[in-house]
């Protein structure tokens, strides 16, 4: 799973994250090299319940799932990795891997 440029920019401007994550600036996945998006609309109360479980970050999460406009709370986002039995993702192939 991924967070979008485009989420990580909407969650900052409505102060809905802080600017650094782990002492490090907020950086999404640049939304072109998102490949799939799944509605988890239906999950989404046990995803919330799952994301408080990890108590160290238990301040972070409860401010991030309970914004209603946050979109990474409806859908989740990934780059696809495999196609078949190859890998097109990560290894000495990766043309991504500075990126992220």
């Amino acid at each position: 799973m991924c967070l979008p440029q485009r989420s990580v920019n909407f969650l900052l401007k409505e102060k809905q994250i802080s600017e650094e994550s782990f002492g490090k600036p907020w950086k999404g996945v640049p939304d072109k090299n998102i490949t799939t998006v799944i509605d988890i609309t239906s999950t989404q109360l046990i995803k919330g319940k799952a994301l408080l479980c990890h108590e160290t970050q238990a301040e972070e999460v409860d401010q991030f799932i309970s914004f209603a406009q946050n979109p990474e709370v409806k859908q989740e986002c990934f780059i696809l990795r495999m196609q078949g039995i190859f890998e097109v993702y990560m290894g000495k192939t990766d043309r991504f891997a500075n990126a992220l």
